[in-house]
């Protein structure tokens, strides 16, 4: 468990650290970082989830699994595994994450902290003020967004909270600022501006939007998806090339049962 009295955003300082990143530097693969690096020690499956789920985190006798949805954009599927690597290191239980509670608003104290982890283990505070002093800027545009979202491989959104977050941005600046975001001028200006983002692990070039990506131990790994409930068993079925019929076996034979909606905690 973190220490106490240490908020969510310094143990993603810590966590950085750990993984040997720099106190600005963006995370070229978040995927391949969290699923291989020793330190990490999650693997990390990037399937097709029901939908709106965005993510979802497993432990088990010590050991965490991270599972991501594919029908998502890049940035999103990034935000979500840096959020499920969040619900990890700091410490928390089983959870089932919903769209709503990674892009959206919240429900609970630790989606909140799972969220603020994220945000600042890719786009880190430091990395923003340094970023933003390189270019001699104090009050950013459309364009600074686009440009720093592209630069952590990250949403617009995320970039425009971490500016806020920095305080780079005020209220009234925000609130006209999401309303460009919200008519998708950043799309527009991306393409304009010529970013071709990350080529990364998570990236649509390497992996289409509804593919799958799964960790060694594919057996095991669907067999928990099923397992926690976050693919229905005729799709895990699919996965193991089995029929449904024969996945309580497979359960069973591994010591494993399904976990009831009454055992996980929230």
């Amino acid at each position: 468990m973190p220490p106490v009295g240490v908020s969510p955003a310094q143990q993603a300082q810590n966590a950085r650290r750990a993984l040997g990143l720099g106190d600005v530097d963006p995370i070229r693969d978040v995927l391949r970082l969290i699923d291989e690096h020793p330190g990490a020690g999650i693997p990390v499956a990037v399937l097709p989830l029901p939908e709106g789920v965005a993510g979802a985190y497993g432990k088990k006798r010590g050991q965490g699994l991270a599972f991501v949805n594919s029908n998502d954009w890049p940035v999103r599927r990034r935000f979500t595994l840096a959020h499920e690597y969040g619900h990890h290191f700091l410490g928390h239980t089983t959870a089932i994450d919903e769209v709503s509670d990674v892009y959206g608003r919240p429900s609970t104290q630790r989606e909140r902290d799972a969220n603020s982890f994220a945000s600042e283990f890719l786009i880190p505070g430091v990395g923003v003020r340094a970023w933003m002093s390189t270019r001699g800027a104090t009050r950013p545009d459309l364009e600074a967004i686009v440009r720093l979202a592209d630069w952590y491989g990250v949403s617009a959104w995320v970039a425009l909270y971490a500016l806020t977050r920095e305080r780079f941005i005020r209220p009234a600046e925000r609130e006209a600022l999401e309303e460009r975001l919200r008519a998708r001028e950043h799309r527009v200006l991306r393409q304009e501006l010529g970013l071709e983002g990350h080529g990364d692990a998570l990236s649509e070039e390497q992996l289409p939007r509804g593919g799958r990506r799964m960790p060694s131990g594919l057996t095991e790994m669907a067999l928990r998806a099923y397992r926690f409930g976050v693919v229905p068993a005729d799709r895990a079925a699919s996965y193991l090339g089995t029929d449904e019929s024969q996945l309580g076996a497979e359960l069973e034979r591994r010591g494993l049962s399904l976990v009831e909606d009454d055992d996980r905690e929230y």
